[in-house]
């Protein structure tokens, strides 16, 4: 009564999230990417570890870029951003 019928699904396959190359070399004549590389060394050097893998991903993203990531200026913004909440900006 209680037979198998059927087959089971094939095994799902993941991607390594830590596969590929953490340190995206920037694509040279893009000034995006000089300014996301100037972020990621900053938000590294800050200790800032989120900050530097959302510049990685960033570089890793060209010629894609999400607008308004970096500034079009070249000056990299690293930190929290305004505090919510308390009144303070």
């Amino acid at each position: 009564m209680n037979e198998h019928r059927g087959t089971l699904d094939p095994p799902v396959h993941l991607m390594d999230p830590f596969a590929g190359d953490i340190n995206p070399v920037p694509v040279g004549g893009c000034d995006r990417c000089l300014a996301e590389a100037s972020r990621r060394e900053a938000a590294r050097d800050a200790g800032f570890v989120f900050e530097a893998v959302d510049a990685s991903n960033e570089i890793r993203r060209h010629p894609r870029h999400r607008p308004g990531r970096a500034g079009g200026s070249g000056t990299a913004v690293v930190g929290p951003g305004p505090v919510h909440g308390t009144g303070e900006e």
